[in-house]
């Protein structure tokens, strides 16, 4: 099996000053202007801990060459917006190949912009949609193995076959201290987290890139003498990406249905229940009508409807697509005969018997409410109403009829409620 014959010698502490004050602080202050001559120093302070197959390396580009081919390069991009890009990172490439002696012998870089544009077509776009973003991780060490596999230390040949966790390691890193710190200290209330999270990936910034230039360089096979044997290209695992996407597409399909079945009736009880409870006084004593959208059973032939009483609204019930009068809350006393307190007793034992046979009956607790306040009982009448919506969805209520055969197919609901409740007699 192939094992890589080059060699990283460097710490996070050989680049902590070079990141700190060069990368970091003297980019900021200038906007940015310096970092070309920050990032070659930090590229001749990586050759210096690099020997490539047991010889050394060194770096002779200057900040001044970066920062002409980065402008040309980075104008180019904006202009064809975006497109241009696999040429600019190929162009970047070729500079630092030039750049890069291994014995004094330049190196070479030969990719094109052709093939990293259809390169990352397929694993910058085309798989992270498919993968819901998962696999750009993967994309990003499929990118840094296409540069390697492209380069030429000293003119040799060269392969890469650095694993990917490595890779990935770093990045979870990055994403503990980012995220994970700032959601802790949210969990615990420790403030100021969200500030100090930054602080501390930059202060560990040099040793995630000492790591990082350790895995590249030691990931590679560079020679082309006798008994050098090479990695295999890296490609990747279709099947394993296709499971994957099967996998979570399946869940996907398995989460909407769940809710679909299991949620979606709770969720349009818990949007009925919270239509009734923002119904207050003003909405009862306005214009003595109800707002709430709750489904009044239609009357059979014989039963005359309600009279009707101005100031009443039409609304339009939940689940139907017609457009019926809602009764009023109360009728005025002159429309109503009195109920005798024998009569009330009655019909509250009738009604309480069928909500005792069904406790998810609506019609039963609504005629209740309207016994209550027919009784002067407000307040009970009012809880009665609320227990409408909280027992079942107001949109499925059906007219119900008792297992007592001397009211068997009557609605109990018989009469309206009315504006100026009345004692008992």
């Amino acid at each position: 099996m192939a094992k890589g014959n080059c060699e990283f010698n460097g710490s996070g502490r050989d680049y902590l000053a070079v990141f700190i004050v060069h990368v970091f602080f003297l980019s900021l202050l200038t906007m940015g202007i310096y970092s070309p001559w920050a990032w070659v120093r930090l590229l001749r302070l990586r050759a210096s801990h690099t020997r490539i197959n047991g010889k050394p390396m060194t770096f002779s580009g200057t900040g001044g060459q970066l920062f002409v081919l980065g402008l040309i390069t980075g104008l180019l991009t904006i202009v064809t917006l975006g497109i241009y890009w696999p040429w600019a990172a190929c162009r970047i490439a070729a500079w630092k190949a030039q750049n890069t002696l291994v014995e004094g012998r330049p190196s070479q870089f030969v990719g094109t912009g052709g093939r990293l544009f259809l390169f990352s077509l397929i694993h910058f776009f085309l798989l992270p949609a498919l993968t819901f973003g998962l696999y750009a991780f993967y994309a990003m060490y499929r990118y840094y193995a296409w540069k390697q596999e492209h380069f030429r230390y000293g003119g040799a040949k060269t392969s890469f076959g650095a694993g990917f966790w490595g890779c990935l390691k770093i990045y979870l890193i990055i994403a503990v201290i980012l995220i994970l710190l700032p959601a802790a200290g949210a969990v615990i209330h420790f403030p100021g987290m969200e500030v100090l999270a930054p602080l501390i990936c930059l202060l560990v910034s040099p040793w995630l890139i000492a790591m990082f230039f350790d895995w590249e360089t030691r990931g590679l096979v560079v020679g082309d003498e006798e008994g050098v044997e090479h990695f295999p290209r890296v490609r990747t695992p279709l099947l394993w990406v296709l499971v994957f996407i099967l996998v979570v597409l399946g869940t996907m399909v398995a989460a909407a249905l769940f809710v679909k079945e299991e949620l979606g009736p709770r969720l349009g009880n818990m949007g009925n229940l919270g239509h009734l409870l923002e119904m207050g006084g003003d909405d009862l004593d306005r214009d003595g009508s109800v707002r709430g959208r709750v489904k009044r059973p239609s009357p059979e032939p014989a039963t005359p409807s309600p009279p009707k009483v101005a100031g009443a609204k039409a609304t339009t019930p939940i689940g139907s697509g017609k457009t019926l009068p809602l009764a009023p809350a109360w009728t005025p006393l002159a429309q109503e005969g009195p109920i005798s307190k024998e009569a009330y007793e009655k019909e509250m034992r009738e009604l309480s018997a069928v909500i005792k046979k069904d406790p998810q009956h609506a019609d039963a607790y609504y005629s209740r409410g309207c016994l209550h306040a027919r009784a002067g009982e407000l307040e009970a009448a009012e809880a009665a109403a609320k227990t409408v919506v909280t027992k079942v969805d107001a949109a499925t209520a059906m007219p119900f009829t008792t297992g007592d055969s001397s009211v068997r197919g009557k609605t109990i609901l018989s009469r309206p409620l009315r504006t100026s409740p009345r004692p008992l007699r």
